[in-house]
């Protein structure tokens, strides 16, 4: 009677252990679907960060969005712009710079790049191949187009163009991809209200989704 009484005991405390897991399990990734949305990535605006052989594969990386995260500048982030004439859908960017700060992309043809700069800061740079890329394209134009509103445009003494203003409740974002991205170098600061979250996980084609997952809640 006291094996068999034992033995229960075993098997119940076995079985409670497994429904306690399955418990644990199953609220983290109750939780982890809560906090975080999963979509493809669509065209070549991020590579080679994102979709790096889209163009040959077809294939696409997929990503998962932190709703409750909107991110720092540096962050990769998603954005709806459904409402934006330029856009009409979602989109994903670099978060470049918030309000306050200014921003300049600057053509160097000595040393053959371009100079991404924040509150005339170096952030990275880009080769130049002896053409200009959209981007900078993009930027010179709103520059232009915008020279006489000092309330956008940072002006120095001598009324040289130093970059965008990004003002209060503005986000400034740009694609890796520089000759395939539409961005704030073409339209100029968006609404900070327009982002979505941010991109916390990346799933490339060859790498197993669940895992990718598991490894990144543990």
């Amino acid at each position: 009677m006291y094996n068999l009484a034992n033995k229960k005991n075993i098997v119940l405390r076995i079985i409670t252990v497994v429904i306690l897991v399955f418990a644990l399990i199953s609220t983290l990734f109750a939780g982890f679907f809560i906090v975080y949305t999963r979509t493809y990535v669509k065209g070549l605006s991020m590579a080679p960060t994102l979709n790096t052989k889209y163009s040959q594969t077809g294939q696409r990386d997929i990503v998962y969005i932190n709703r409750f995260n909107k991110g720092d500048a540096g962050d990769v982030v998603v954005l709806d712009l459904r409402k934006h004439l330029n856009f009409g859908n979602y989109s994903i960017k670099r978060l470049i710079a918030t309000e306050g700060d200014i921003v300049n992309i600057s053509r160097d043809t000595t040393n053959n790049k371009y100079d991404l700069l924040v509150n005339n800061k170096l952030i990275y740079s880009k080769p130049y191949h002896g053409y200009d890329c959209n981007t900078y394209s993009y930027f010179d134009s709103y520059i232009q187009n915008h020279i006489d509103d000092t309330s956008r445009i940072s002006k120095n003494e001598y009324g040289d163009a130093l970059g965008i203003i990004v003002k209060k409740g503005e986000i400034f974002v740009l694609g890796d991809n520089w000759n395939e991205s539409k961005d704030s170098s073409l339209v100029g600061p968006l609404s900070k209200k327009s982002i979505v979250g941010r991109v916390d996980i990346v799933v490339k084609p060859d790498q197993n989704e669940f895992w990718t997952i598991l490894k990144r809640i543990f």
